[in-house]
């Protein structure tokens, strides 16, 4: 159950805790300087709960002498915490689906690419620039073994320093790339 909490602070900082259906407990406690400072009579929180896990806290205050919010004011502001969760979690429902589609969306056209080119170092740019674009990064590459050599070769370089890093070499088992050429292996 959601347990707001309401503080009332002159003239003694009393912090109250109203669970949703019984009777209110009161337990004294010093109010926070900066409340006392800033003129505040009266606070009420009431967390923001997705599912079993707080997302946040909605909190309201009151500035006039003698304030105090009823239980009936904590019930609403109970029933907007609700809903604020509730937006909260189909906010965040959209956002997933909106980027799994505009990854599908990205992964389709990666494969209408490679389908569409025979030429190797075409298809190899096309996955490249789709993967770079897909993750939202900096730079993309591609190496390909060359078994003749014993080496791994940068055939593709997105990145600011693309022309030196074409010219790089990398033995399999050697730093990141090589690595993970090595553990695919």
């Amino acid at each position: 159950a959601i347990s707001p909490v309401m503080v009332a602070l002159p003239p003694f900082p009393v912090f109250v805790t109203i669970p949703v259906s019984p009777v209110p407990v009161t337990v004294q406690v010093p109010a926070a300087p900066s409340w006392v400072k800033a003129g505040l009579r009266a606070m009420l929180g009431v967390p923001i709960m997705v599912g079993e896990r707080a997302s946040g806290a909605m909190v309201l205050f009151a500035k006039r002498p003698q304030f105090a919010f009823s239980h009936e004011q904590v019930d609403t502001v109970s029933t907007i915490a609700r809903l604020a969760a509730i937006g909260i979690e189909n906010a965040r429902l959209y956002m997933q689906a909106t980027q799994r589609a505009e990854e599908s969306q990205a992964l389709i056209q990666t494969a209408r690419s490679i389908s569409s080119s025979l030429d190797l170092q075409t298809t190899l740019n096309l996955i490249a620039e789709q993967a770079k674009t897909l993750l939202n990064s900096d730079g993309s590459r591609i190496h390909l073994f060359d078994a003749a050599k014993g080496i791994l070769h940068c055939v593709v370089a997105l990145h600011p320093d693309a022309e030196a890093l074409m010219r790089v070499e990398v033995p399999p088992g050697i730093g990141l790339t090589g690595g993970t050429f090595q553990s695919g292996t």
